[in-house]
Protein backbone atom coordinates (compact mmCIF):
# COMPACT_ATOMS: atom_id res chain seq x y z
CA UNK A 1 0.00 0.00 0.00
CA UNK A 2 1.52 3.32 -1.25
CA UNK A 3 1.99 5.37 1.82
CA UNK A 4 0.24 9.23 2.13
CA UNK A 5 1.82 12.18 0.12
CA UNK A 6 3.60 14.60 2.90
CA UNK A 7 1.92 17.99 3.91
CA UNK A 8 4.53 19.75 2.51
CA UNK A 9 4.13 17.94 -0.96
CA UNK A 10 0.92 18.38 -0.61
CA UNK A 11 0.68 22.05 -0.36
CA UNK A 12 3.31 22.90 -2.65
CA UNK A 13 0.61 20.75 -5.35
CA UNK A 14 -2.20 23.52 -3.72
CA UNK A 15 -0.02 25.96 -4.38
CA UNK A 16 0.79 25.13 -7.97
CA UNK A 17 -3.31 25.01 -8.39
CA UNK A 18 -3.98 27.93 -6.83
CA UNK A 19 -1.78 30.03 -9.46
CA UNK A 20 -2.61 28.19 -12.39
CA UNK A 21 0.85 26.60 -13.07
CA UNK A 22 1.78 22.77 -15.04
CA UNK A 23 4.66 22.21 -13.12
CA UNK A 24 6.62 23.36 -10.06
CA UNK A 25 10.26 23.75 -9.93
CA UNK A 26 12.40 23.97 -6.78
CA UNK A 27 15.89 24.13 -7.16
CA UNK A 28 17.39 25.27 -4.01
CA UNK A 29 18.81 23.24 -1.62
CA UNK A 30 17.56 24.19 1.45
CA UNK A 31 13.83 24.39 -0.17
CA UNK A 32 14.07 21.42 -1.85
CA UNK A 33 15.46 19.64 1.93
CA UNK A 34 12.77 21.25 3.50
CA UNK A 35 9.81 19.49 1.34
CA UNK A 36 11.61 16.15 0.87
CA UNK A 37 14.25 16.34 3.51
CA UNK A 38 16.97 15.17 1.23
CA UNK A 39 19.91 16.73 2.42
CA UNK A 40 21.78 18.62 -0.59
CA UNK A 41 25.03 20.57 -0.81
CA UNK A 42 24.44 23.92 -1.16
CA UNK A 43 26.38 24.03 -4.31
CA UNK A 44 24.95 21.20 -6.45
CA UNK A 45 22.79 21.52 -9.14
CA UNK A 46 19.71 19.65 -7.60
CA UNK A 47 15.59 19.89 -8.75
CA UNK A 48 12.26 18.76 -7.37
CA UNK A 49 9.89 19.06 -9.99
CA UNK A 50 6.19 19.26 -8.53
CA UNK A 51 2.80 18.83 -10.29
CA UNK A 52 -0.89 17.58 -10.43
CA UNK A 53 0.17 13.93 -9.66
CA UNK A 54 4.16 13.25 -9.12
CA UNK A 55 6.67 14.74 -7.13
CA UNK A 56 10.07 13.69 -8.84
CA UNK A 57 13.80 14.37 -7.12
CA UNK A 58 16.65 14.72 -9.34
CA UNK A 59 19.80 15.19 -7.01
CA UNK A 60 23.81 14.01 -8.15
CA UNK A 61 24.09 10.75 -6.83
CA UNK A 62 26.22 11.32 -3.62
CA UNK A 63 23.49 12.81 -2.81
CA UNK A 64 20.98 10.16 -3.21
CA UNK A 65 19.09 10.27 0.03
CA UNK A 66 18.43 7.10 2.15
CA UNK A 67 14.82 8.00 2.82
CA UNK A 68 12.72 10.73 1.50
CA UNK A 69 9.20 11.82 2.06
CA UNK A 70 6.35 10.11 1.28
CA UNK A 71 5.29 10.13 -2.61
CA UNK A 72 8.81 11.67 -3.82
CA UNK A 73 10.37 9.90 -6.39
CA UNK A 74 13.96 9.86 -6.53
CA UNK A 75 16.34 10.25 -9.85
CA UNK A 76 19.99 10.69 -9.93
CA UNK A 77 22.39 11.63 -11.90
CA UNK A 78 26.46 11.58 -12.08
CA UNK A 79 28.70 13.93 -11.16
CA UNK A 80 32.33 12.20 -11.07
CA UNK A 81 33.77 9.06 -13.29
CA UNK A 82 37.38 7.78 -12.75
CA UNK A 83 37.34 7.11 -16.32
CA UNK A 84 36.73 10.04 -18.01
CA UNK A 85 35.83 13.66 -17.73
CA UNK A 86 31.79 14.58 -16.34
CA UNK A 87 30.27 17.56 -16.82
CA UNK A 88 27.62 17.52 -14.22
CA UNK A 89 25.23 19.78 -16.41
CA UNK A 90 25.51 17.98 -19.32
CA UNK A 91 23.99 15.07 -17.50
CA UNK A 92 21.65 16.51 -15.16
CA UNK A 93 20.22 17.53 -18.17
CA UNK A 94 20.01 14.05 -19.68
CA UNK A 95 18.87 12.79 -16.29
CA UNK A 96 15.98 15.48 -16.54
CA UNK A 97 15.23 14.50 -19.94
CA UNK A 98 14.72 10.70 -18.78
CA UNK A 99 12.46 11.73 -15.68
CA UNK A 100 10.13 13.91 -18.03
CA UNK A 101 9.88 11.11 -20.68
CA UNK A 102 7.75 12.32 -23.57
CA UNK A 103 6.02 14.70 -21.16
CA UNK A 104 6.19 18.03 -23.09
CA UNK A 105 4.87 20.86 -20.31
CA UNK A 106 3.12 23.67 -22.58
CA UNK A 107 1.85 25.77 -20.23
CA UNK A 108 3.49 28.13 -17.22
CA UNK A 109 6.14 26.56 -15.06
CA UNK A 110 7.12 28.16 -11.93
CA UNK A 111 10.10 28.43 -10.58
CA UNK A 112 12.49 30.34 -8.09
CA UNK A 113 14.07 33.07 -10.36
CA UNK A 114 16.90 33.86 -8.37
CA UNK A 115 18.13 30.55 -8.53
CA UNK A 116 17.34 29.13 -11.95
CA UNK A 117 20.02 26.47 -12.73
CA UNK A 118 20.89 26.44 -16.54
CA UNK A 119 20.11 23.20 -17.32
CA UNK A 120 16.05 24.46 -16.93
CA UNK A 121 16.71 26.68 -20.24
CA UNK A 122 18.22 23.79 -22.18
CA UNK A 123 15.17 21.29 -21.29
CA UNK A 124 12.39 23.32 -21.38
CA UNK A 125 12.41 25.83 -24.42
CA UNK A 126 8.49 26.51 -25.44
CA UNK A 127 7.09 27.66 -21.91
CA UNK A 128 6.18 30.53 -19.91
CA UNK A 129 8.43 30.89 -16.53
CA UNK A 130 6.65 32.45 -13.16
CA UNK A 131 8.20 33.46 -10.16
CA UNK A 132 6.91 31.50 -6.87
CA UNK A 133 9.46 32.67 -4.61
CA UNK A 134 7.12 35.29 -3.35
CA UNK A 135 4.53 32.56 -2.99
CA UNK A 136 6.77 29.85 -1.42
CA UNK A 137 7.75 32.58 1.39
CA UNK A 138 4.30 33.13 2.14
CA UNK A 139 3.01 29.51 2.29
CA UNK A 140 5.80 29.17 4.84
CA UNK A 141 5.37 31.77 6.66
CA UNK A 142 3.69 30.26 9.56
CA UNK A 143 6.02 27.10 10.36
CA UNK A 144 4.68 23.67 11.15
CA UNK A 145 5.21 21.49 14.11
CA UNK A 146 8.39 19.99 12.38
CA UNK A 147 9.90 23.45 11.31
CA UNK A 148 9.38 24.38 15.15
CA UNK A 149 11.17 21.52 16.50
CA UNK A 150 13.92 22.04 14.35
CA UNK A 151 14.10 25.40 15.46
CA UNK A 152 13.53 24.88 18.84
CA UNK A 153 16.68 22.85 18.53
CA UNK A 154 19.07 25.28 16.54
CA UNK A 155 18.07 27.92 19.20
CA UNK A 156 18.90 25.32 22.56
CA UNK A 157 22.27 24.48 20.44
CA UNK A 158 23.21 28.17 20.00
CA UNK A 159 22.36 29.09 23.82
CA UNK A 160 24.60 26.29 24.19
CA UNK A 161 27.43 27.70 22.12
CA UNK A 162 26.78 31.02 23.40
CA UNK A 163 27.35 29.79 27.08
CA UNK A 164 30.78 28.27 26.11
CA UNK A 165 32.05 31.80 24.26
CA UNK A 166 30.74 33.33 27.89
CA UNK A 167 32.73 31.09 29.59
CA UNK A 168 36.33 31.83 27.57
CA UNK A 169 35.91 35.44 27.68
CA UNK A 170 38.59 36.85 29.83
CA UNK A 171 41.88 39.49 29.48
CA UNK A 172 44.03 37.90 27.45
CA UNK A 173 41.90 35.52 25.09
CA UNK A 174 41.86 35.79 21.75
CA UNK A 175 38.81 36.87 19.51
CA UNK A 176 39.41 33.74 17.59
CA UNK A 177 40.20 31.19 20.60
CA UNK A 178 35.58 32.47 21.69
CA UNK A 179 35.23 31.25 18.31
CA UNK A 180 36.62 28.24 18.50
CA UNK A 181 34.69 27.10 21.40
CA UNK A 182 31.51 28.21 19.83
CA UNK A 183 32.57 26.01 16.58
CA UNK A 184 33.36 22.56 19.26
CA UNK A 185 29.97 23.14 20.80
CA UNK A 186 28.43 23.34 17.18
CA UNK A 187 30.25 20.22 16.06
CA UNK A 188 29.57 18.28 19.10
CA UNK A 189 25.66 18.73 18.52
CA UNK A 190 25.21 18.73 15.28
CA UNK A 191 28.30 17.15 13.53
CA UNK A 192 28.87 17.68 9.98
CA UNK A 193 25.28 19.04 9.64
CA UNK A 194 25.45 22.49 10.62
CA UNK A 195 26.81 26.39 8.75
CA UNK A 196 28.33 28.82 11.06
CA UNK A 197 27.25 32.16 10.52
CA UNK A 198 28.58 34.54 12.87
CA UNK A 199 29.96 38.05 13.83
CA UNK A 200 32.14 38.73 16.65
CA UNK A 201 34.27 42.03 17.91
CA UNK A 202 35.29 43.31 20.81
CA UNK A 203 36.78 46.54 22.17
CA UNK A 204 36.42 48.92 19.30
CA UNK A 205 35.65 46.41 16.52
CA UNK A 206 32.21 45.72 18.21
CA UNK A 207 31.28 48.41 16.67
CA UNK A 208 31.71 47.33 13.09
CA UNK A 209 29.09 46.80 10.84
CA UNK A 210 29.78 42.82 10.50
CA UNK A 211 32.58 41.88 12.57
CA UNK A 212 34.80 38.49 11.85
CA UNK A 213 36.83 37.05 14.93
CA UNK A 214 40.69 38.03 14.67
CA UNK A 215 43.94 37.52 16.83
CA UNK A 216 42.96 40.74 19.04
CA UNK A 217 43.39 39.67 22.56
CA UNK A 218 40.38 40.65 25.04
CA UNK A 219 41.18 43.55 27.73
CA UNK A 220 39.40 44.42 30.83
CA UNK A 221 36.44 46.55 30.17
CA UNK A 222 35.69 45.63 26.44
CA UNK A 223 32.97 44.48 25.02
CA UNK A 224 32.15 41.42 23.33
CA UNK A 225 29.34 41.38 20.76
CA UNK A 226 28.69 37.95 19.36
CA UNK A 227 26.04 37.34 16.86
CA UNK A 228 24.90 33.54 15.94
CA UNK A 229 23.15 32.76 13.38
CA UNK A 230 24.17 28.92 11.91
CA UNK A 231 21.73 26.60 9.94
CA UNK A 232 21.55 23.47 12.12
CA UNK A 233 19.70 20.57 10.62
CA UNK A 234 18.40 22.65 8.13
CA UNK A 235 16.85 25.07 10.35
CA UNK A 236 18.24 28.55 11.22
CA UNK A 237 18.57 30.24 15.18
CA UNK A 238 19.97 33.34 15.53
CA UNK A 239 20.38 34.91 18.88
CA UNK A 240 23.09 37.84 20.15
CA UNK A 241 24.53 38.59 23.62
CA UNK A 242 27.08 41.11 24.21
CA UNK A 243 29.64 40.58 26.86
CA UNK A 244 31.75 42.95 29.11
CA UNK A 245 35.31 41.79 29.77
CA UNK A 246 35.05 42.57 33.84
CA UNK A 247 32.74 44.80 35.63
CA UNK A 248 30.65 46.61 33.05
CA UNK A 249 30.96 50.45 33.33
CA UNK A 250 28.27 52.75 34.56
CA UNK A 251 27.83 54.11 30.56
CA UNK A 252 28.19 50.38 29.29
CA UNK A 253 25.09 49.08 31.73
CA UNK A 254 22.73 51.85 31.45
CA UNK A 255 23.08 51.95 27.43
CA UNK A 256 22.89 48.28 27.57
CA UNK A 257 19.32 48.08 30.01
CA UNK A 258 17.92 50.05 27.43
CA UNK A 259 18.52 47.73 24.68
CA UNK A 260 17.00 45.02 26.78
CA UNK A 261 13.94 47.43 27.08
CA UNK A 262 13.50 48.02 23.37
CA UNK A 263 13.79 44.19 22.65
CA UNK A 264 11.33 43.57 25.00
CA UNK A 265 8.82 46.79 23.44
CA UNK A 266 9.42 45.03 20.36
CA UNK A 267 8.37 41.67 21.30
CA UNK A 268 5.27 42.98 23.58
CA UNK A 269 4.08 44.30 19.72
CA UNK A 270 4.60 41.22 18.16
CA UNK A 271 1.14 39.86 17.52
CA UNK A 272 -1.38 38.24 14.83
CA UNK A 273 -2.12 41.47 12.14
CA UNK A 274 -0.12 43.91 13.48
CA UNK A 275 2.69 45.03 10.97
CA UNK A 276 6.54 44.95 10.91
CA UNK A 277 6.82 48.82 10.87
CA UNK A 278 4.43 49.26 13.79
CA UNK A 279 6.54 46.36 15.74
CA UNK A 280 9.97 48.27 14.33
CA UNK A 281 8.51 51.70 15.93
CA UNK A 282 8.42 49.83 19.05
CA UNK A 283 11.32 49.51 19.32
CA UNK A 284 12.85 52.50 18.28
CA UNK A 285 10.21 54.74 20.40
CA UNK A 286 11.45 52.68 23.66
CA UNK A 287 15.30 52.87 22.29
CA UNK A 288 14.71 56.48 22.10
CA UNK A 289 13.00 57.40 25.24
CA UNK A 290 15.73 56.17 27.76
CA UNK A 291 18.76 57.40 24.63
CA UNK A 292 17.12 60.91 23.10
CA UNK A 293 21.08 61.41 21.82
CA UNK A 294 21.66 57.87 20.18
CA UNK A 295 21.72 57.57 16.41
CA UNK A 296 19.26 55.78 14.80
CA UNK A 297 20.05 51.72 14.90
CA UNK A 298 21.68 51.66 11.46
CA UNK A 299 20.62 47.93 10.59
CA UNK A 300 17.19 46.36 10.77
CA UNK A 301 15.44 45.40 13.89
CA UNK A 302 14.38 41.77 12.93
CA UNK A 303 13.47 39.45 10.30
CA UNK A 304 11.70 36.28 10.17
CA UNK A 305 13.89 32.74 10.47
CA UNK A 306 13.69 29.29 9.89
CA UNK A 307 15.09 27.45 6.62
CA UNK A 308 16.95 30.88 6.04
CA UNK A 309 18.23 33.51 8.20
CA UNK A 310 16.74 36.31 6.97
CA UNK A 311 13.03 35.86 6.42
CA UNK A 312 9.48 37.88 5.99
CA UNK A 313 8.61 39.77 7.96
CA UNK A 314 11.65 42.43 7.81
CA UNK A 315 11.62 44.54 10.89
CA UNK A 316 11.87 47.66 9.65
CA UNK A 317 10.00 51.16 9.39
CA UNK A 318 9.07 50.35 5.83
CA UNK A 319 7.49 47.26 6.29
CA UNK A 320 3.88 46.82 5.37
CA UNK A 321 4.24 43.05 5.81
CA UNK A 322 1.32 41.87 8.41
CA UNK A 323 2.90 39.78 11.28
CA UNK A 324 1.25 36.03 10.74
CA UNK A 325 0.18 33.85 13.86
CA UNK A 326 2.74 30.63 13.52
CA UNK A 327 6.37 32.70 12.36
CA UNK A 328 8.81 33.07 13.93
CA UNK A 329 10.64 35.86 14.19
CA UNK A 330 14.25 37.27 15.78
CA UNK A 331 14.29 40.74 17.09
CA UNK A 332 17.12 43.10 17.53
CA UNK A 333 18.43 46.18 18.50
CA UNK A 334 21.68 48.11 18.73
CA UNK A 335 23.79 51.06 19.85
CA UNK A 336 27.36 51.59 17.83
CA UNK A 337 29.51 54.50 18.84
CA UNK A 338 32.97 54.63 16.94
CA UNK A 339 35.85 53.82 18.92
CA UNK A 340 33.57 53.14 22.27
CA UNK A 341 31.86 49.67 20.75
CA UNK A 342 28.90 48.18 20.06
CA UNK A 343 25.87 46.50 22.08
CA UNK A 344 23.31 44.30 20.38
CA UNK A 345 20.96 41.57 22.22
CA UNK A 346 18.88 39.52 19.91
CA UNK A 347 16.30 36.78 20.61
CA UNK A 348 13.84 34.65 18.92
CA UNK A 349 10.21 34.74 18.88
CA UNK A 350 7.00 32.15 17.81
CA UNK A 351 3.77 34.35 17.47
CA UNK A 352 0.70 33.02 18.71
CA UNK A 353 -2.44 33.92 18.62
CA UNK A 354 -2.02 35.06 22.44
CA UNK A 355 1.01 36.86 21.49
CA UNK A 356 4.69 36.05 21.32
CA UNK A 357 6.73 33.49 23.23
CA UNK A 358 10.68 33.79 23.29
CA UNK A 359 12.37 30.76 22.26
CA UNK A 360 15.44 31.22 24.14
CA UNK A 361 16.08 32.61 27.81
CA UNK A 362 16.54 35.39 26.54
CA UNK A 363 19.72 38.33 27.60
CA UNK A 364 20.60 38.68 31.13
CA UNK A 365 20.06 41.83 32.59
CA UNK A 366 23.82 42.77 32.67
CA UNK A 367 26.19 42.07 30.50
CA UNK A 368 29.17 40.75 32.59
CA UNK A 369 30.54 38.22 32.26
Amino acid sequence: MTEPESTRLSSLRQLGSDLGLDLLVLSEPAWIRWATGCRVPADALALLLVDGTAARLLVPESSRPSSVEPGTDVSTYPTYSPHRWTDPVATATAALRRVLGDWEPAGHIGIQAHHLPMVLGEVFRTVRWYDIDPALSRLRAPKDEAELAGIRRSVAIVERALAAAKSAIRPGARELDVLHLIEDVLVAEAGDDHLLAYNLGSGPRSAEPDPRATTRQLERGDLVLIDLYPTIGGYVADLTRTFVVGDPAGDQQTRYEALVDALAAGAAALEPGVTAATVAGRVLDELRSALPRASAVPHHLGHGIGIFAWEEPWIGLESDTPILAGSVVALEVGYYEPGWGGLRVESNYLVTKEGAVRLDAGPPSSPTI
